[in-house]
């Protein structure tokens, strides 16, 4: 199979799951799913063409669909400014070990070659998820929809969609998201919680660009993933002419993203070297980490400043998700700090002094028992 002929039946693939995903959640999602069911045809200029199985108004409607991916994992590419995927990247070189070696036998010895190449593509992806900021997946989410709903224009250049037969045209995107926010804590509706790989979280500045397709596209599929592998997890589809009100439909809440990282990494400028030893049947990788990330005071003062936007969050029963380090403040001082003002270090230190020593230390190996030492079992 050619190149280009797998990359479009593993595009319709991702198409296909994200139809029966977001029918699957019935209501206002469902309903757009079944308007625009039908023959699926890939293409060029759009990604694919489905000819409608059910009128629309009493006429029967080609859909126009272009399909991108956004990324999590991803960095801002110097030269073009736009967000290159660490994980596509990630992901395309574990292929190519996978078909550098192909044992005869179950019993067959790992090459000394491929243990290193393996050991060198799980330490980028450590390097990739450190690299990984709100702001990147953000960014990567705002550079698609804006090249892709700019491809609209060429449609009329596909002779299917402008021969004399032609039936109208619904344009759609199709976005595959790629996202791991699983070392962060969810607050949605009374729950707190760790997301899981590849939950689909919908941000709220997200659906202010999805805002900005309103009367351009008609319908937006978005199905999510984890961000290195593994099989989607949801799907809903949304018309951006009444997103909010067809997201409330789908139980689908728009989150904001409260952390000290949004727009840069703790970890800083990150190197991941690895080293491979074997004995007898045990293969052991060991990782080491070289960084230059923000100092501790740097990292706290973050926190603070970032701490008033998730007390009113928590208080207002908003949806939001935060870090590990803001969590822990919520915790510790819950009732105690102000949220009407900007947060001081006397505040945290007034805070401390009025709990005193020995509850400080309750509470905080009550918090690593809840969200630490649970997930570390897991792992």
């Amino acid at each position: 199979m050619k190149p280009e002929e797998k990359k479009k039946n593993n595009e319709k693939d991702v198409l296909e799951t994200a139809l029966k995903l977001a029918r699957k959640r019935g209501g206002e999602s469902r309903r757009n799913i079944d308007r625009i069911m039908g023959t699926i045809t890939c293409s060029e200029s759009p990604d694919f063409i489905i000819e409608c199985d059910k009128p629309f108004k009493g006429k029967h409607v080609t859909v126009a669909m272009e399909h991108f991916r956004v990324d999590h994992f991803s960095e801002t590419n110097v030269k073009s400014g736009h967000q290159d995927s660490l994980a596509k990247i990630e992901q395309n070189r574990a292929n190519k070990i996978q078909q550098s070696w192909k044992p005869e036998s179950l019993e067959e010895d790992i090459p000394d070659d491929i243990l290193q190449s393996v050991g060198y593509s799980l330490a980028k992806c450590i390097e990739a998820r450190h690299k990984a900021t709100y702001e990147s997946y953000i960014k990567s989410f705002s550079n698609g929809l804006a090249k892709h709903a700019s491809k609209l224009s060429n449609y009329d250049k596909n002779p299917h969609l402008t021969s004399s037969d032609s039936k109208p045209v619904k344009h759609s995107l199709l976005v595959e998201l790629h996202s791991d926010f699983s070392d962060c804590l969810a607050h949605i509706g009374p729950n707190c919680r760790r997301p899981i790989p590849g939950e689909l979280l919908i941000f709220d500045d997200m659906v202010d660009e999805l805002n900005l397709l309103a009367g351009k596209v008609d319908y937006v599929l978005l199905v999510s993933y984890p961000a290195l592998m593994g099989d989607a997890v949801d799907a809903v589809a949304i018309r951006p002419n009444c997103l909010k009100k067809g997201l409330a439909r789908t139980k689908q809440r728009i989150i904001k993203y409260i952390g000290e990282n949004e727009t840069r990494s703790t970890y800083g400028r990150e190197q991941v070297s690895s080293t491979v030893s074997v004995s007898g049947d045990s293969i052991k990788f060991l990782f080491e980490c070289t960084n230059e990330g923000i100092s501790i005071a740097e990292h706290i003062t973050a926190v603070i400043n970032m701490l008033p936007l998730a007390i009113k969050a928590s208080k207002n029963g908003q949806s939001f998700v935060t870090t590990i380090a803001i969590q822990l403040f919520l915790d510790l001082f819950e009732g105690l700090l102000p949220d009407k003002r900007a947060i001081t270090p006397h505040d945290i230190g007034w805070a401390c002094s009025y709990l005193g020593k020995e509850e400080v230390d309750r509470r905080i190996k009550q918090f690593e028992k809840k969200w630490l030492q649970n997930r570390n079992q897991k792992q």
